[in-house]
């Protein structure tokens, strides 16, 4: 018996086929998970970042910043979930000179720094986001 032509795929052209579909949904599949790491943690820092701002206006609203370095602390709930900020004041050692006319002396105004730290934790070693100002008393 003469086997006629077939017109078809052999096994091995479809398990090449195969294998090289399988490579490239494999590579988009990493693709989608790394973006959706990058977007949680992207989500996870600007959350931090506005806790710090507003932990930030809270030191300088709650009461009058001395020229005497110390440290605040407190916690914020924002998107479900409870954000740890530690604010430091800190005495800068040099000042701001401000000449008030030609003929007077300069005004010599202290400097403060103010640093505020998130942590999804109290213990947490690393913060998430740190935002500073320098205020002048």
């Amino acid at each position: 018996m003469n086997r006629s032509k077939v017109n078809g795929f052999t096994l091995i052209e479809v398990l090449v086929a195969v294998s090289i579909l399988v490579v490239g949904v494999g590579g988009i599949i990493k693709a989608l998970g790394q973006t959706t790491s990058n977007l949680s943690y992207l989500q996870e820092k600007t959350f931090a970042h506005w806790v710090a701002q507003n932990a930030l206006i809270e030191v300088e609203m709650g009461e009058e910043i001395t020229a005497k370095s110390k440290t605040e602390q407190g916690s914020e709930e924002l998107a479900g979930v409870e954000w740890f900020w530690q604010a430091e004041i800190t005495e800068e050692p040099d000042m701001l000179s401000l000449p008030i006319a030609e003929v007077a002396e300069p005004v010599e105004l202290p400097r403060m720094r103010i640093e505020v730290s998130v942590r999804r934790s109290k213990e947490a070693k690393a913060p998430i986001a740190i935002v500073e100002k320098v205020v002048y008393l």
